[in-house]
């Protein structure tokens, strides 16, 4: 039995800089979450202002929610980037 409490000693001493690693990787993801989150938020009511603009955006993201004749959208997001909107999943067959 000491050899065995000796094993569980050695796991024991991981896991805590594993769970520290863990943790870390975790507050930075939901920080990435939170302000992606918030710039894409920014973006959209950046086109507010213009009431127009802002429903033949909407108007075209509605029109494509149709599996079957939905393409893929690409929005500028800034200079090299861009927002996808994929078509839906048709629907699954029985």
């Amino acid at each position: 039995m000491a050899k065995s409490n000796k094993k569980s000693g050695k796991k024991n001493k991981l896991a805590f800089p594993l769970g520290i690693i863990a943790s870390i990787l975790a507050v930075i993801g939901l920080i990435t979450v939170i302000k992606f989150s918030t710039d894409s938020i920014k973006n959209l009511t950046d086109n507010t202002a213009d009431k127009k603009k802002y429903a033949e955006s909407f108007y075209l993201q509605y029109q494509n929610t149709d599996p079957f004749s939905a393409k893929r959208l690409l929005e500028p997001y800034s200079d090299h980037e861009f927002v996808v909107q994929n078509p839906p999943q048709k629907p699954l067959s029985q």
